[in-house]
């Protein structure tokens, strides 16, 4: 089940993403820390063979109550990355 307290004790670590009781709010956030936060909320993996993550940034909002699919399918279409899932395994690679 999702981990509002995980989530709020990320937060105080770092300065690009905020939160209330139903969504995130993110400003020029790497995408492997959008990833890395999603993981702890969801409680699911996300993992990426490419390097490309790491030069990407996300700017935008996530509702909390959206499902875990939803986010990461959106954030690869934003992105032009493509997503494979596995039970709760999600692999992003370049489209």
């Amino acid at each position: 089940k999702p981990g509002l307290k995980d989530l709020q004790q990320h937060q105080q670590s770092m300065h690009q993403v905020q939160a209330n009781g139903t969504n995130l709010y993110f400003e020029k956030a790497p995408l492997t820390d959008v990833f890395r936060i999603l993981e702890q909320y969801y409680h699911v993996t996300i993992t990426s063979k490419t390097e490309i993550l790491k030069q990407q940034h996300f700017s935008g909002s996530v509702k909390l109550n959206d499902p875990i699919e939803k986010i990461v399918s959106r954030l690869c279409e934003i992105h032009d990355l493509k997503m494979e899932v596995t039970d709760y395994r999600f692999t992003i690679t370049k489209n």
